[in-house]
């Protein structure tokens, strides 16, 4: 067994319309790129090598993959998945993958969530979506900045009227 860190890549669940897709919470067929890097415990080769399948991306990471995706996908929104959340399952992921290859002297030193390839009509409207809302959130920060402009020229004219008061007082 190679020490080294592996690398396994997903690829059957990589494409929405590909062999194995996941499932969103909303039951939309999706396709996730990912990738787990990992390495075999130096320190525990020697307990777990008898038990070990010969080829351990394939017949033991990989259906320990599938399955944690599966199941952490199917609890998300595409929404989740696609923009917002990425990140929390990326880390949910790690962490679940992590617990369940320790036992067999696999350690898992990083997952990355990659491209989500979602269907064309979905994506179209889930782009046009964030884009909208995008504006709003632009719009909602101009209207701020309008805002800000306003106070700062009634503040401005205050201390005019202030100044004018005091030069006629002096005059």
């Amino acid at each position: 067994y190679s020490l080294r860190d592996q690398i396994y890549r997903a690829a059957r669940g990589a494409g929405a319309g590909g062999e194995a897709p996941y499932q969103s919470i909303e039951g939309l067929s999706l396709g996730v790129e990912v990738s787990v890097r990992y390495a075999l415990d130096p320190s525990r080769v020697g307990q777990v090598a008898r038990r070990l399948p010969p080829e351990i991306g394939d017949q033991l990471v990989e259906p320990v993959v599938d399955g944690v995706l599966h199941r952490k996908l199917a609890k998300h929104t595409v929404r989740e998945i696609f923009s917002s959340q990425r990140g929390e399952i990326q880390q949910e992921v790690q962490g679940e993958l992590a617990a369940l290859l320790s036992p067999d002297g696999v350690v898992v030193r990083a997952v990355f969530l990659g491209n989500v390839d979602l269907p064309a009509e979905y994506r179209a409207g889930l782009e046009s979506l964030l884009s909208e809302e995008l504006r709003a959130e632009k719009m909602r920060y101009t209207l701020e900045l309008k805002e800000k402009q306003v106070k700062e020229s009634e503040l401005v004219a205050e201390a005019q009227k202030v100044q004018d008061r005091k030069s006629t007082r002096l005059n």
